[in-house]
């Protein structure tokens, strides 16, 4: 009941059809539909603590959002937190993603969403006792032990996280999850 209230709260209106996608985009075509759309923005739901993957879809979906209705405004309302994207600036453009995409078909992209996300969290606060790179590294262990991430363990076997984790993670970490949890407004 809770959560309902704290969604409707955000007052987007209704709720529209789903949208269709067929963008051009460099060399790239992104096809597909777009839901969640609602007369005052995108409204993206999480019944659960914010992750990582939550973030990054919703800038994905806030981007093609625009390109569809530029000034679009996106919410992403979890269980913990609410987060808004109002403008296109801050995070990696369409392009950019799309060539990690293509870039990761290729060869395996050391950006580790989750560790990420817990870096780029534990760097904007500032507070913790916790250095970022060890949360990081943290939650690596903890997901690959846990099981959460079998591709993990095929991809890397025992290679200790620090090597894993290694200048390119840093890289694509600064680049999406910090240049993204920065640019989300907090509600």
């Amino acid at each position: 009941e809770m959560f309902l209230q704290r969604v409707a709260a955000e007052n987007l209106g209704r709720e529209l059809a789903v949208a269709p996608v067929d963008l051009e985009i460099g060399e790239f075509r992104l096809v597909g539909t777009l839901n969640g759309l609602h007369e005052e923005g995108l409204l993206l739901l999480r019944f659960g603590p914010l992750r990582g993957r939550d973030l990054l879809a919703a800038w994905i979906s806030h981007l093609v959002a625009n390109a569809l209705q530029p000034e679009t405004v996106t919410r992403i309302v979890a269980a913990d937190t609410i987060r808004i994207f109002a403008g296109a600036d801050g995070g990696p453009g369409l392009d950019r993603l799309l060539e990690l995409h293509a870039e990761g078909c290729c060869r395996p992209l050391p950006l580790f969403v989750e560790p990420a996300f817990a870096f780029a969290r534990q760097e904007a606060s500032g507070r913790g006792r916790t250095l970022p790179l060890e949360k990081a590294i943290q939650l690596y262990r903890c997901r690959l032990e846990d099981g959460y991430e079998p591709e993990w363990r095929l991809l890397y076997g025992e290679t200790p996280p620090a090597e894993v984790l290694d200048e390119e993670f840093f890289e694509l970490c600064r680049e999406l999850m910090c240049s993204l949890w920065r640019s989300a407004d907090v509600r």
